[in-house]
């Protein structure tokens, strides 16, 4: 693999709040210079070549809430094309709502309990961020 990462963010309207937490992980994995950056697109406006930027080892993740729902079936099929293409692209789907998620591809949290329904979301979303991290180790500077 070459260098940093990048990360790509998809959300409906509905996971205003939970795009926030998202941020915040995506801003220090940034800060610790484990990825280049980040954007953020809306479930509306993404299209087939939304994908076709992405390299070795970059992330998409798609915030799964219930207003994802009449988008996902395209996007799935835009993500596995691109997966297809570039293998070591990574996908993740963080369970927003009680929604199907896609056993293919990478889903948080871990316990498979979409975060609106618990009591902490906060305390989920830092385990969330651990796991992120875990796919972007920090990168050694060279000894002089």
């Amino acid at each position: 693999m070459n260098g940093l990462k990048t990360i790509q963010i998809i959300h409906a309207g509905d996971a205003d709040q939970h795009l926030g937490h998202l941020g915040v992980i995506c801003e220090r994995l940034q800060t610790e210079k484990r990825i280049t950056g980040y954007s953020r697109m809306s479930s509306t406006t993404v299209g087939t070549t939304s994908f076709s930027g992405l390299g070795e080892g970059d992330m998409v993740i798609m915030l799964l809430s219930d207003g994802m729902e009449s988008k996902r079936a395209s996007l799935e099929r835009s993500l596995f094309d691109a997966s297809s293409r570039q293998p070591l692209l990574k996908v993740v789907e963080i369970l927003v709502d009680q929604v199907v998620f896609n056993p293919r591809f990478i889903v948080l949290p871990i316990d498979l309990r979409p975060i609106r329904l618990r009591r902490d979301m906060d305390a989920t979303w830092f385990q969330i961020g651990r796991e992120l991290g875990n796919y972007f180790p920090t990168i050694q500077e060279p000894i002089p």
